[in-house]
């Protein structure tokens, strides 16, 4: 993991993620306003994440993408489920996109590596598709 300085900040990182998802339909994240001081410790299961009765997005939109691509730009390719450490806080994954994503089988929640979430080869390849909100 990177060191305390070397990570970026949470408002860079908020406004990456809101200019991405600004790019596909004009709307800012509608997640992760402020930085959280704390992990969200349940994050760390699976069966959080699958609980999730909300509604999510398709796994494959325009807006999941931005998500995930953001996800692994501030974090890195494997990134905490239970929140991604920045400089200022945390942010937190986004739980119906990463629910989508997880049935989707893009992204794996692997336990046994510090309950990260990783890139499956159909999730490489979701993010590595041109769309809208992949610059930045």
């Amino acid at each position: 993991m990177a060191k305390v300085s070397d990570r970026m900040r949470f408002a860079d990182a908020k406004k990456l993620l809101d200019a991405r998802c600004r790019a596909v339909n004009g709307k800012i994240a509608s997640t992760n306003k402020t930085p959280s001081k704390e992990p969200n410790l349940p994050g760390r299961e699976q069966t959080w994440w699958l609980e999730h009765q909300g509604s999510c997005p398709p796994h494959d939109s325009p807006r999941s993408k931005a998500y995930l691509r953001t996800y692994v730009e501030i974090g890195e390719p494997i990134f905490f489920a239970s929140g991604i450490p920045l400089t200022g806080g945390f942010m937190h994954p986004d739980r119906a996109v990463m629910k989508a994503l997880l049935m989707a089988d893009c992204v794996v929640l692997n336990g046994d590596h510090y309950s990260r979430f990783e890139l499956t080869q159909k999730g490489q390849k979701l993010i590595q598709e041109p769309a809208l909100g992949s610059a930045s």
